[in-house]
């Protein structure tokens, strides 16, 4: 009978060939025991060479791949993943990323010492350059364990990397197909369905920025990704049971919206995405008395905004 691995790794892969390599051999390389790993590769039908790279470590360590018989995005891919994951917990890798040699054994250690449903741990970045910099995250600053009702600030911490999931607790959550930022519905959605969740103040994760005209997704920036963020707020909304005394999950998306349209859109498509927030309140299932706290908390976060977004142009003029 073949043995289960303690940890599935699904990697979603899109013209990646140029990063591939040092991704993959990342895994490899890990103390854990790239024996103990179940990777699972899954191609979203690329154009370039990532295949033939994949093929290569699916030849010598038994990796397994996954193609897309069509171009259907990473959200799809993930779920492709999650569904074929056989480990006891689950852990996600951007194909143009890399691990800490340490990543899969402290995740693991910790999950199993503390019983967590999730592990959340540190990510740093790196440029094209080398330049290594602070990435993430000032919350993740104490090891210990917790849940996303005594420790809120988790909701910023919304990357699916750097972290473990127990199998059995995102087996029936799903990522957001046809969208950006389908981080914050899967990985929100995970914090409200584990019991227990435990912070390992470690860096074990190397986030690539890319520079030039090959952005990654996450580095889109425009009104589509502005919507889509909103669609992901309310898949949100849909798929969780809040306590009844509790908001603070709705004045994180407010927060996080306002922030992306003040500082990532642009000014002719303002008017309307402060209209989309305010559509989006309207739909909240909250009684009144919150929503107006809502309300209140929006209109006080745009005046803060709009003269953050004045202040920033004084200082672009001169």
């Amino acid at each position: 009978m073949k043995k289960k691995k303690k940890i599935s790794l699904i990697i979603p892969m899109y013209n990646v060939e140029e990063y591939l390599e040092e991704c993959l051999n990342s895994v490899v390389n890990q103390d854990f025991g790239v024996d103990n790993i179940e990777v699972i590769l899954i191609d979203d039908e690329s154009t370039d060479n990532t295949v033939d790279v994949a093929k290569k470590y699916v030849d010598k360590y038994g990796f397994n791949l996954i193609i897309n018989s069509k171009n259907s995005g990473q959200a799809i891919s993930r779920n492709k993943g999650i569904k074929a994951a056989t480990g006891e917990y689950i852990a996600f890798l951007d194909s143009d990323d890399m691990l800490y040699e340490n990543n899969m054994s402290s995740l693991y250690n910790e999950a199993i010492q503390t019983d967590a449903d999730i592990v959340v741990a540190r990510l740093n970045s790196f440029d094209s350059k080398g330049d290594y910099g602070y990435y993430s995250d000032k919350f993740i600053n104490k090891k210990c364990t917790t849940d996303i009702y005594h420790n809120p600030e988790l909701l910023e911490c919304i990357s699916i990397c750097s972290k473990i999931y127990k199998s059995d607790v995102i087996k029936d959550i799903e990522f957001l197909s046809n969208t950006y930022h389908e981080d914050n519905s899967f990985t929100i959605t995970a914090l409200f369905a584990a019991k227990k969740i435990a912070i390992l103040p470690e860096y074990l994760y190397w986030r690539r920025f890319r520079e030039g005209e090959n952005k990654s997704t996450m580095q889109k920036l425009d009104y589509k990704t502005f919507n889509d963020l909103i669609l992901n707020f309310r898949e949100i909304l849909k798929n969780i049971n809040l306590q009844s005394d509790s908001i603070f999950l709705h004045k994180h998306m407010i927060k996080k919206l306002n922030n992306y349209r003040v500082t990532r859109i642009k000014k002719e498509d303002q008017r309307v995405a402060k209209k989309d927030v305010k559509l989006f309140i309207s739909e909240m299932n909250i009684n009144n008395m919150q929503k107006n706290r809502i309300k209140f908390f929006n209109n006080l976060y745009c005046f803060g905004a709009g003269i953050y977004g004045k202040i920033k142009n004084i200082v672009k003029k001169n």
